[in-house]
């Protein structure tokens, strides 16, 4: 017998795991990820995302819109990589330096580039966003509320 188990056996062993139902508790109803990114605040709900994580080095997409820094990897899997103040028109385009945190989007292999993630919190109230597209509400001290649906068909219109 050896010491260490065989890699057959942590194969195994990790199948039956991960057919076992999830002990890991989903985010609270309404919590929120806030993060900052150069001269803008935002939100977006804890629920629609698959996490955070630091930059990576990015690929450059030849051709891409502006604010479509390109690609990077994170968990495993490939990112379109979107600089948030630039997609929003509060900022000019970022360098492609991978400095920062990356919010990965749940319902897309979308990492929106942000200087860094701030809090997880309750939402504050909101007012109803009139006249921005990719906004779906704005706080009293500035916070805007992202619509992640309205992000992605955003993104997907700058690919070439």
């Amino acid at each position: 017998m050896t010491p260490y188990p065989l890699p057959s056996e942590v194969l195994d062993q990790r199948t039956r795991e991960l057919a076992l139902p999830s002990t890991i508790p989903g985010p609270k109803t309404g919590e929120v990820v806030v993060a900052v990114d150069r001269a803008v605040r935002v939100a977006l709900p804890l629920a629609e995302l698959a996490g955070i994580c630091l930059m990576t080095p990015i690929a450059r997409i030849p051709g891409a819109a502006p604010h479509i820094l390109g690609l990077m990897l994170a968990m495993e899997r490939r990112w379109l990589t979107v600089d948030v103040g630039a997609l929003l028109g509060h900022a000019p385009p970022r360098q492609r330096d991978g400095a920062g945190h990356a919010l990965l989007l749940r319902h897309g292999p979308v990492a929106l580039a942000v200087e860094r993630a701030e809090s997880i919190q309750c939402p504050p109230m909101m007012l109803p966003s009139t006249n921005l597209y990719l906004v779906q509400g704005v706080a009293a001290d500035g916070l805007l509320m992202l619509n992640a649906a309205a992000v992605l068909a955003a993104v997907c219109k700058g690919v070439p």
